[in-house]
């Protein structure tokens, strides 16, 4: 190895080689004008080419558009000049491939004093790049989902710490996101909720089992009904924290107690009047009939359900008084219809 380097520069005498040769990073000795006169095995692995394809090659064979210190450059002139160098730059392979490597590029001083060339020290970085590309990727995905989203999105961790937020939260907190970095998300929770959320993350969040709950949050409207959905990803490089999405639900529970309290006053109007009612399907056959009713008819509830409304008239089977009730189903879109009495009438004893 060393000859080969000597018939180039009969100038000077490089006692280096061995090591070089010895060395896992791939070297290179260029040359003033940029040939290559030493490469060691590293070297030849790195580029996947004989030595025989690399020595008294020029360096810019191997070099690609995205080296920017190639024989020429204003830093291979520096280079020259007695400076140094050191950045990550891609070369060709000999089957074609580019890869990235890590170069320390330092001239070479010769016995008079002289700078005669340049060692080239290089590290295959094709883990590291697509490692970063990787991660690249995945903050780009991360950030496509939770900004897009109509949703929120937070990240924090498990003291509740915020370490990102999506944009959307300015609409909806009044404060921008850089303001809510670092600060903790337990002071936005509801004082009566805020217990129920630290257990659901200290003692119920687990990898790949997410915890969904709804907790009230502070806005800039005041408190909201938030569904929360939990997920740990505090393992994962590529998130490290616990993954909160939040979306609004205030006013479907707004909605549902409505209902629900609709509900309860229909059902009190209904078991409580003194009128007979019931409530039929479309077939206009009994759903359900409220006591009146039934006490009315003479029918037990459970009999009494599933007959049709024509044929609901009968005597009372424990009393020799006869008593008559006709029934008027009423088609109208609540299905309830009202059973008036009709004295005088025959009671009917026929059967749907």
């Amino acid at each position: 190895m060393g000859t080969e380097a000597r018939s180039a520069w009969d100038i000077w005498d490089f006692s280096g080689l061995d090591l070089l040769e010895a060395s896992g990073e791939a070297a290179l000795i260029i040359d003033r004008s940029g040939i290559v006169v030493y490469c060691n095995a590293a070297s030849e692995r790195l580029q996947r080419r004989p030595r025989a394809q690399i020595i008294g090659r020029a360096l810019v064979r191997f070099s690609t558009a995205r080296d920017p210190i190639g024989p020429g450059s204003q830093v291979w002139d520096e280079l020259l000049a007695g400076e140094h160098w050191s950045g990550e730059v891609w070369i060709n392979r000999g089957d074609g491939s580019q890869v990235p490597v890590y170069v320390t590029r330092s001239p070479l001083v010769g016995p008079d004093g002289e700078i005669v060339g340049v060692l080239s020290l290089a590290t295959d970085r094709t883990t590291e790049h697509a490692a970063k590309t990787a991660l690249v990727a995945s903050e780009r995905r991360f950030r496509a989902l939770v900004q897009r989203s109509s949703d929120l999105a937070i990240l924090f961790q498990r003291d509740g710490t915020m370490i990102y937020v999506s944009p959307s939260i300015g609409g909806v907190s009044g404060l921008q996101p850089e303001v809510l970095l670092g600060s903790s998300g337990w002071d936005f929770v509801h004082p009566a909720d805020l217990a129920d959320v630290k257990d659901a993350v200290a003692h119920h969040l687990a990898p790949n089992q997410p915890v969904t709950g709804e907790w009230r949050v502070i806005t800039a409207a005041g408190w909201r009904w938030f569904e929360m959905t939990l997920t740990d990803m505090t393992d994962d490089p590529d998130v490290g924290g616990i993954v909160g999405n939040f979306r609004d639900v205030t006013d479907r529970r707004q909605a549902l107690e409505a209902l629900r309290t609709m509900a309860e006053r229909f059902r009190r109007v209904f078991d409580e009047s003194p009128v007979g009612k019931m409530i039929v399907d479309t077939d206009l056959r009994v759903v359900e009939a409220n006591h009146s009713l039934t006490e009315g008819l003479g029918y037990p509830a459970a009999e009494l359900q599933g007959i049709s409304t024509v044929s609901c008239t009968r005597q009372r089977p424990t009393s020799n008084v006869p008593v008559g009730r006709r029934c008027s189903p009423a088609r109208s879109t609540d299905s309830v219809s009202t059973c008036a009495t009709g004295a005088g009438t025959e009671p009917r004893s026929s059967h749907a």
